[in-house]
């Protein structure tokens, strides 16, 4: 099985794919001073709830970048439903096969999807080569705050287990 089809029916009943919520990314809409006119860029896009819901308050043109084709398919056919697919583009396929040109978009996104530009540092470099100069980069990344159960800590093997003792580090 690909993993795309396994997350999509893990994910199956989720409107959003990372682990948030509608309030947290209310946040996130007033950090990137989300306004009409915008051009947003959200890498790992998913079924694509965060570029429609601005869209559904906002005159803004989003482009979602996903791996996942059950994914792509459901963010376009909610578009549809939600009357924003004409402001919203959604691109099936690898995030690093999209060349944005330079300076392009007012907001670029990557929640929860780092790994999909390799990994956090070099999302950080190819996101600023598409936000303008005065636009925003927004990254958001899964973190622990407490250490794993012994047991999903020994399943998980030991890349879990570093990633764990890093990412408890950095939050602390």
């Amino acid at each position: 099985m690909h993993f795309t089809e396994y997350w999509s029916i893990v994910e199956h009943n989720h409107t959003i794919q990372n682990p948030t919520s509608p309030e947290k990314l209310g946040l996130l809409e007033n950090y990137c001073r989300i306004k009409d006119g915008l051009r947003i860029l959200d890498v790992g896009s998913g079924k694509g709830w965060l570029l429609r819901t601005w869209a559904k308050a906002w005159a803004i043109d989003g482009t979602g970048l996903e791996i996942n084709p059950w994914f792509v398919t459901e963010a376009r056919q909610q578009a549809e439903v939600e009357g924003v697919a004409d402001r919203l583009h959604f691109i099936e396929g690898p995030a690093l096969d999209f060349v944005p040109e330079t300076e392009s978009y007012d907001v670029v996104l990557c929640i929860g999807a780092s790994f999909a530009l390799n990994n956090f540092d070099e999302a950080v470099s190819w996101m600023r080569h598409a936000v303008k100069v005065s636009g925003v980069i927004a990254i958001g990344e899964p973190f622990l705050n407490q250490p794993l159960p012994s047991e999903v800590a020994t399943l998980a093997g030991p890349e879990a287990t570093q990633w764990q003792m890093r990412s408890m580090s950095i939050y602390k």
